[in-house]
């Protein structure tokens, strides 16, 4: 199996997993919660159905952890071929520990409930900085003459291709970053005298949401460098 289709399986086999499990998650917190799940109100902690007192829900962690492996192959995959075409592996190996760091704190995130806040948002902060601290590195690294693959430099139309992709990725990751009503994320709607309620667009949860969107939309600059170099 050549290094392309090995990331290419792996990557589409990932986001079929986490597709899978965020299927089988939404799926059963609309069938027992009492409001139905909608992206930009509850962040990914609320639709972790795992409970220590039920087996079968041990099959969402697990599902959680397989997706995020099998995403982590291409990037290995990455750092492997450069590596094995006498490339710059401090780059690529070290764009894959970024990577897996930013899965990493991801999934810690899944489950650190919003009642500890202080743990919650250090690593609601980790995931956000290490998906941009990425995109950032693709500029720096693959639109420069210096960034080796191979037996030569990047060609133009890859150089600039990456940019323009990684400059939107960030722009898109600034958006979710800067958003003015950050700070009332946690207001309550009143609903009577003694009923509060969550707003419908919750900003904590379209900056979680969106930064994993984000993490994955990453792939792209890599995947350029992989099949069109």
């Amino acid at each position: 199996m050549t290094m392309n289709l090995l990331f290419g399986v792996n990557f589409v086999l990932g986001i079929i997993v986490l597709f899978l499990v965020y299927y089988l998650e939404i799926k059963d917190f609309n069938r027992t919660g009492a409001r139905k799940f909608k992206i930009y109100t509850f962040i990914p902690f609320e639709v972790n159905r795992f409970k220590r007192d039920r087996k079968d829900t041990y099959l969402y962690p697990a599902l959680h952890v397989l997706g995020s492996i099998l995403l982590l192959v291409p990037m290995l995959v990455f750092a492997l071929d450069v590596q094995n075409k006498g490339g710059e592996v401090i780059v690529s190996y070290t764009l894959f520990t970024i990577m897996t760091l930013a899965f990493l704190a991801y999934n810690i995130l899944t489950f650190i409930k919003l009642s500890n806040y202080t743990l919650h948002m250090v690593f609601t902060t980790l995931f956000v900085g290490l998906t941009l601290l990425l995109e950032i590195l693709y500029i720096f690294f693959f639109s420069n003459d210096q960034f080796m693959y191979g037996n030569g430099i990047l060609t133009k139309g890859v150089q600039i291709s990456t940019f323009v992709v990684s400059i939107i990725l960030i722009i898109f990751e600034f958006a979710l970053m800067l958003n003015p009503k950050y700070k009332n994320w946690f207001k309550m709607v009143k609903v009577d005298a003694e009923t509060y309620n969550r707003p419908k667009y919750c900003y904590l949860a379209i900056l979680e949401w969106g930064t994993l969107l984000n993490l994955i939309l990453s792939y792209i600059p890599i995947g350029i460098v992989m099949f069109c170099r």
